[in-house]
C-alpha cells in the first residue's frame, strides 16, 4: 500500500483517508498523471481487492463503477472481531475504526 504514502485532499476537497473494518479509502495521485484518484482496499470473501475511480465532471467527483479493480490476495482467513485495518496516531496510539 506505498499509495497510502502518498495521501491528500481529493479534487473535490474530501478528506485525505476513511477506514472501516474491512476497508481503507484514501486519494492520491496513483499513476503519476497529476489527477488525484481514488483509491480503496477492501477484503470481502477472504479476498483483498485495490478499486480505483477517477473523478470526472465539472466540477470534478469521484461517481461510478472503479476505473480499475485487483486482486491483491485471495485466501485471506481474518477473525471476524480482528479489524483489517487500523492507524496509529502521532503519539503511537492505535485507534480502529468500525
Amino acid at each position: 500500500m506505498k499509495d497510502l504514502r502518498e495521501a491528500s485532499y481529493a479534487s473535490d476537497g474530501s478528506y485525505p483517508v476513511r477506514m472501516s473494518h474491512s476497508s481503507i479509502t484514501f486519494y492520491a495521485d496513483t499513476v503519476g498523471d497529476s489527477t488525484i484518484e481514488r483509491v480503496t482496499y477492501s477484503i470481502s470473501g477472504g479476498v483483498l481487492y485495490r478499486a480505483m475511480i477517477s473523478p470526472a465532471g465539472d466540477p470534478l467527483s469521484y461517481t461510478g463503477q472503479p476505473t480499475a479493480t485487483t486482486t491483491i490476495a485471495r485466501s485471506v482467513i481474518n477473525n471476524a472481531s480482528t479489524p483489517v485495518f487500523r492507524y496509529f496516531d502521532d503519539t503511537g496510539t492505535s485507534s480502529v475504526h468500525r
